[in-house]
């Protein structure tokens, strides 16, 4: 029975733990995938020429038994973004025993994951992938692909920052001794912590400001808020006198605005006029650049800084298999 957008949003994160990979970085290794934190580097293929690296790049996940998967979310890194995301699961075997060792399964492909290259937004954002599926499995088999060239991308190297599995359990293999330390990977620990907090700062504001004003605010509190969370407080001062500079602008706003209504009521439309091109003025003020200028690299031109997120609901393509 295919599984709803709903009912695969709302399941259960599902433990695992990473049990094979056939190539890593050392300062980043598969196992950091399962690392339950908002700090989280994930998994980056070898700083080596792409050449000398073995594609595709396999990783597996072992479940703590059967499960059925219901939705797999894929975080890709800023810039060193696959290609493609090939999909395998191994199911549990008839008669109710434990699973064999990865290596001795036999997989079954789903499909596969395409991701953009991420030129459009300078690759400034990390692109969340999640695709539905109904599938019964003990294992999952990753299989990365080559990235997309990028200018920032120094070594061809592919990430994945996180990768959460949602489903249900269906049977846990109490005996298996290839779960020695299973770990949840809810995904929305990776995204900004003190979101809500500051989103009520912006709207607290709401009466203050106009609503173009106002719109402005929450977007800046929320970049602030996500700067603080990634410790990058450059970029947090840059939010934080940004917010300052379209308050004092919003307040000029706000004493032009009741200069004008008293024009109008007076039918000084002349003034009325007047007023509304000082406010159009001041709201077309450019406020600068979103992000301050980039700290030059010593290899290939300014870092990407403070990645945000691109969320995409995504549909597997289900290729024919490889012999």
């Amino acid at each position: 029975m295919p599984i709803s957008f709903k009912e695969a949003d709302n399941a259960e994160a599902l433990p695992y733990v990473v049990c094979a990979c056939s190539a890593q970085d050392e300062a980043h290794p598969a196992s950091s995938l399962v690392n339950d934190s908002a700090s989280t580097k994930g998994w980056q293929s070898p700083r080596a020429p792409s050449d000398q690296v073995h594609w595709p790049i396999e990783i597996g996940l072992a479940f703590h038994g059967e499960v059925q998967v219901k939705a797999l979310e894929v975080l890709a890194h800023e810039c060193k973004i696959p290609r493609r995301l090939e999909i395998w699961i191994a199911e549990a075997l008839p008669s109710n025993e434990p699973p064999p060792p990865y290596e001795q399964c036999e997989f079954k492909r789903l499909g596969h994951l395409s991701f953009q290259t991420n030129q459009e937004t300078d690759y400034r954002a990390r692109e969340l992938k999640t695709v539905y599926v109904s599938a019964h499995a003990v294992y999952m088999k990753l299989l990365v692909h080559r990235s997309h060239q990028c200018h920032y991308n120094r070594y061809d190297q592919v990430a994945l920052v996180g990768i959460n599995v949602k489903g249900r359990l269906v049977a846990e293999h109490v005996h298996s001794v290839v779960h020695p330390a299973v770990q949840k990977v809810p995904l929305q620990d990776l995204r900004p912590k003190g979101l809500k907090k500051q989103l009520a700062k912006a709207q607290e504001e709401d009466g203050t400001y106009d609503p173009e004003t106002c719109e402005q605010l929450r977007r800046l509190h929320f970049r602030k808020a996500k700067a603080v969370e990634d410790e990058d407080y450059e970029l947090a001062k840059h939010c934080k006198h940004q917010i300052e500079s379209l308050q004092q602008r919003g307040a000029q706003i706000n004493a032009l605005e009741a200069q004008k209504r008293a024009a109008v009521a007076q039918e000084d439309y002349d003034q009325a006029k007047q007023l509304k091109l000082q406010i159009d003025a001041l709201r077309n003020v450019d406020p600068g650049p979103l992000y301050p200028p980039p700290t030059p690299s010593p290899w290939r031109g300014p870092q990407p800084t403070n990645p945000t997120f691109l969320t995409q609901r995504a549909s597997i393509a289900p290729t024919p298999a490889a012999p």
